[in-house]
């Protein structure tokens, strides 16, 4: 039983490093939704389109990234932010 509550916390041990390592090495702010590492009118075009449905965000991180003013919703308030450059 000793065993393998070690294997546990090892992998779980693993999984916290390799996790932390993924996060601190994002290159991206939020209102980067296109993800060229420039923020600008192409990136709040797709919150835009993102939000008439003609194009849909296809991962979590842009999602992510789309919440430009932080308040936990993609909204057109978010295509302002970018839009006047406060991300």
């Amino acid at each position: 039983i000793l065993k393998k509550k070690l294997t546990i916390l090892m992998n779980m041990a693993e999984f916290i490093l390799t996790q932390r390592w993924y996060m601190e090495s994002l290159q991206w702010r939020r209102g980067d939704v296109n993800m060229d590492g420039v923020i600008n009118s192409a990136d709040a075009n797709a919150v835009s389109q993102h939000l008439t449905g003609s194009s849909v965000f296809t991962s979590n991180i842009q999602k992510f990234l789309a919440d430009a003013n932080l308040d936990g919703m993609i909204d057109l308030s978010d295509v302002s932010h970018i839009n006047l450059g406060l991300c």
